[in-house]
């Protein structure tokens, strides 16, 4: 039997820690859909892979939220999987800026699958219409990433340096390439990157921080 007990927020199904929490296969949280129009040329917002190392929120993802919440007021989405147990983690995301955490549930992704993962992600990003799709630039956050842009038809810069957003133009500095502005590359949201945070600064943690959780259901695909 599922509760329906939240601290620090309202849930409408499952259980959360730290923020609201809802369980609705096809809406977004109350006002958010209005703010986030699915056929609109301009992405708004930023979504984030939560990977994750020994079940902890790799220090890298974390430097990554820092960066994004340092160079835009926009709201962060972030994609996590894993059983119930996982959910510690959400006070760890909200903490460091992410306002909104889709919690991918199913035993098809306890276990590392790129395509699977690329995935989730991709739907998520089609129901966001974020401004960019931002992973870190590991060895999994690049094969998730090439997935993600087949799967959205998108193009995607693998291991940029840094990463910026000036009169809300988006632009990544890529490792041999220099600054490529690449909204002017790519013409329509998201932008798809991986990004190496070894230079970014670890964010100050602010656990009043509170946040949103979507958890979801996924089913793999069988064809």
């Amino acid at each position: 039997m599922m509760s329906d007990r939240c601290s620090g927020g309202n849930c409408s199904s499952g259980s959360c820690s730290g923020g609201s929490c809802q369980s609705d296969d096809d809406r977004l949280p109350p006002g958010m859909l209005s703010r986030y129009d699915l056929n609109q040329d301009t992405g708004l917002g930023s979504l984030i892979w939560a990977e994750t190392v020994d079940s902890k929120i790799d220090d890298a993802v974390i430097k990554l939220i820092g960066k994004l919440r340092s160079i835009s007021n926009d709201r962060i989405f972030a994609m996590i999987t894993g059983p119930a147990d996982i959910k510690p983690l959400y006070n760890v995301l909200f903490s460091y800026g992410v306002d909104t955490i889709y919690h991918i549930r199913s035993k098809d992704l306890e276990d590392y699958d790129p395509k699977l993962y690329a995935d989730a992600l991709s739907d998520i990003a089609t129901r966001i219409n974020p401004m960019c799709i931002i992973l870190s630039a590991t060895e999994k956050g690049n094969e998730v990433a090439k997935l993600t842009g087949s799967i959205l038809k998108k193009d995607v810069e693998l291991d940029c340096s840094d990463i910026s957003i000036v009169n809300d133009i988006l632009s990544v500095e890529g490792s041999n390439s220099g600054n490529i502005p690449m909204f002017k590359r790519y013409g329509r949201f998201p932008i798809i990157a991986t990004v190496k945070a070894s230079s970014f600064d670890m964010p100050e943690r602010n656990d009043d921080r509170k946040g949103t959780v979507i958890s979801r259901p996924f089913t793999a695909s069988r064809t």
